[in-house]
């Protein structure tokens, strides 16, 4: 009976049974959550071979955390693989691949990937007919990754590590920027405060175009660094029916710093403007979150910005956790005598802390 494949026709749970049972080939310290057909739940296990995945062609959802894995040389994907999850993993170019190609159901990806010291780095295309949701970081020169084909795909998380160095940064933008290339029909966008800063280093350029996208997550370090304004002022440019507008800004060391000593003088590029026709004609919502009011000084240039530019805005709603009463005051006093675009504009402030 040599030969005889019986493990394909035995039920899933006994297969994963089987797969948490195996030897591992090089022991290591790592976990994995394995979560296959629906009824099965798989706890965290130490393991390093894979030469029980292609049993699983049921599979549907796999989460890898933390593990260098290599997959076997018969290895084809996943038939029923819908969510894919993989966290700080070791990966070839050979195998990444080969599970992506060989998984045609994939709706959601979620992708952080490590390469060893001097490696090359991975060169990962999705071609996808189901794909909804991905999120992908860039780290430390790991990946290029492109979309050939994606026409579901909603949403998208473009993420980078809060420690990345200067030099890295401009690697991360140029990256970012041929991924966002390829999503342009995605309706909801989300950007790390690093994606941003790599993209300050190489500029968005004009001819970049979301058709589709309705709504924008910026999360952004405050700072008083203006190139960040020219990358905020390019992505929207970019986004021709933007209806919500999220930041979420945290502080750095320069933060807030700098109180209201007169009226701020803005720069003619964030005074009345044209050629963006998010502003003109669908931009309603714009929600700013931080955690101390004092910083809003470093986001000012923003909202005036809206004020003056966006037609049909009707609400900028700021919610933070700590204020200075004499800094809202100024805030306020400020914003008073900015010139709106929009009658119906309004700015609502919102402390967490009194929200019962």
């Amino acid at each position: 009976m040599a030969g005889v494949d019986r493990i394909s026709v035995l039920p899933e749970e006994i297969k994963v049974s089987i797969l948490f049972r195996l030897p591992s080939l090089s022991p290591m310290p790592s976990a994995r959550r394995l979560s296959p057909a629906p009824g099965v739940n798989s706890g965290p296990s130490s393991w390093s071979s894979c030469a029980g995945l292609p049993y699983f062609r049921l599979l549907q959802d796999l989460k890898l955390f933390n593990v260098d894995i290599s997959l076997p040389s018969n290895f084809r994907g996943f038939e029923q693989l819908t969510d894919l999850i993989l966290y700080k993993v070791y990966i070839s170019q050979q195998d990444i691949q080969s599970l992506i190609n060989g998984s045609k159901k994939l709706r959601i990806i979620q992708c952080f990937l490590l390469r060893d010291d001097g490696a090359p780095s991975l060169s990962v295309t999705f071609s996808c007919p189901s794909l909804e949701y991905i999120c992908f970081r860039f780290y430390m020169n790991n990946a290029e990754v492109r979309i050939i084909s994606a026409p579901c795909l909603e949403v998208a998380h473009v993420t980078a590590p809060l420690w990345s160095a200067p030099p890295e940064l401009v690697w991360v933008g140029a990256a970012a920027l041929k991924f966002l290339a390829d999503i342009a029909q995605v309706s909801y966008l989300s950007l790390s405060p690093y994606v941003l800063m790599g993209l300050s280093q190489v500029g968005v350029p004009h001819t970049l175009r979301f058709h589709q996208l309705r709504c924008l997550e910026l999360s952004m370090i405050l700072s008083i660094d203006q190139t960040m304004h020219k990358v905020f002022c390019s992505l929207l440019r970019s986004m021709l029916l933007l209806e919500i507008l999220e930041l979420t800004c945290y502080e750095s060391m320069e933060s807030g710093k700098r109180l209201y000593e007169s009226d701020p003088i803005l720069p003619d590029e964030y005074k009345k403007v044209d050629g963006y026709l998010c502003l003109n004609q669908t931009l309603r919502r714009v929600a700013i979150s931080m955690e101390n009011l004092r910083g809003l000084k470093d986001l000012m240039w923003s909202i005036h910005f809206m004020f003056l530019n966006a037609n049909v805005l009707e609400v900028i709603r700021i919610t933070y956790c700590n204020e200075d009463p004499m800094v809202k005051s100024r805030i306020l006093e400020d914003l008073r005598k900015v010139e709106k675009a929009s009658s119906d504009a309004q700015i609502v402030f919102v402390n967490v802390n009194d929200v019962s």
